[in-house]
Parts: structure tokens; C-alpha cells; sequence
């Protein structure tokens, strides 16, 4: 028996992990160097640095963004299926989101939520910048270190320590709003 692809189950998982993962960094406090008086040997002390510091943004940025980057695409996608909109095979973000603001049957707090991380308002705004990237070709700037020979800059994603903390926390925020607007709105779809 072949069930149907559960795009919901799935973008849960994907926003599930980056969220985790966003509380793993913030318990660590993403710290990137640190001072200790360690008296064990250099292997041992290592071994303790890299404990202390695994949840850090120089770790885990990049798959934490494509995570939540995926997520999003995956939970648009469920939404144009449940609503039976037509859309493209693609991860172009803004169309498909523009596809769920078009067919008028969504709650615009619902939408807002999703476009929060392909707005100006996005924390990793300056990332794109940077790369001479729109928020839509996150999914390649994520994937590969490079695009036609352009090399791309983590600079604004990797080692910002407390800032950089606070560009997670915001990303899980927002993990937050889109999944309680869709539930307020699935809640609200069954009452009608």
C-alpha cells in the first residue's frame, strides 16, 4: 500500500530540527571561543572544547537555514495541496507563497508568517545581500559553497556569537508563529 506524500509531516520535521537545533545553540549560548584552565591532556581538552561549542553557528548554521528554509517550501506546498491550487515544482518561495496570498483563503497572518524569511525583515537579510542572492536561491546557497564561480560569503551567517544568537532565536520564533497561525487556521477551517 502506497500512502499519499504528507508534505505536513514532513515540513514538521524539517522546522522540527532547526528549532531543536536553535535551543541546543542557545543553551551553549553559541559561544565560538572560550577560555578554560582545562588539566587534562590536549586530546582531552579538545574533546571538551568541541563539546562545549558544537551547537555553535560555525557547526550548525548552514543546515539549520536549509532546514528551516525547506520546512517553510514544504508547509507552503502542503497548504497549495489542501487548497487544491495548482503550482509549479520549484523552490521559488516567494511564487508559491504569492500563489497562497492570490487564492484569498488564508488568513494573512498565516502568509506573513511564511514570507517573514524571504522579507527585508528576515535576520539573514544581510546574507543575501551579500551574495548577490535573493532569499529564493537559499535553497542553492545553502546546498554548495559556490555558484558560477562565485564563492559564497558565510561572514553574516558563521561565528556571530550573541548576534548571531539572536538571528537563530528570531528564525525559531517564527518556526512558532507559522505553526500556531496554521493551526489557529485549520482549528478555525473545521468550525466552519
Amino acid at each position: 500500500m502506497t500512502l499519499p506524500p504528507d508534505y505536513y509531516l514532513l515540513a514538521h520535521q524539517f522546522l522540527n530540527i532547526s528549532r531543536n537545533s536553535i535551543d541546543e545553540m542557545k543553551k551553549q549560548g553559541n559561544k565560538n571561543s572560550m577560555t578554560f584552565n582545562y588539566q587534562g591532556s590536549k586530546e582531552a581538552s579538545d574533546k571538551y572544547y568541541e563539546e562545549m561549542t558544537k551547537w555553535n553557528d560555525m557547526n550548525v548554521s548552514v543546515p539549520i537555514l536549509f532546514n528551516y528554509h525547506h520546512g517553510i517550501e514544504l508547509m507552503t506546498k502542503a497548504m497549495l495541496k489542501e487548497l487544491k491550487v495548482k503550482f509549479e515544482t520549484n523552490h521559488d518561495l516567494d511564487k508559491l507563497i504569492g500563489q497562497l496570498e492570490t487564492s484569498k483563503q488564508l488568513p494573512s497572518s498565516l502568509t506573513e508568517s511564511l514570507r517573514f524569511h524571504i522579507s527585508k525583515k528576515s535576520p539573514f537579510h544581510d546574507y543575501f545581500k551579500t551574495n548577490n542572492a535573493t532569499p529564493d536561491q537559499l535553497n542553492e546557497l545553502l546546498r554548495y559553497p559556490e555558484r558560477k564561480k562565485q564563492i559564497y560569503n558565510l561572514e553574516k551567517v558563521l561565528v556571530q556569537e550573541g548576534e548571531g544568537l539572536n538571528k537563530f532565536i528570531a528564525i525559531r520564533d517564527n518556526i512558532d508563529l507559522v505553526k500556531s497561525e496554521l493551526f489557529s487556521w485549520k482549528r478555525n477551517k473545521k468550525g466552519s
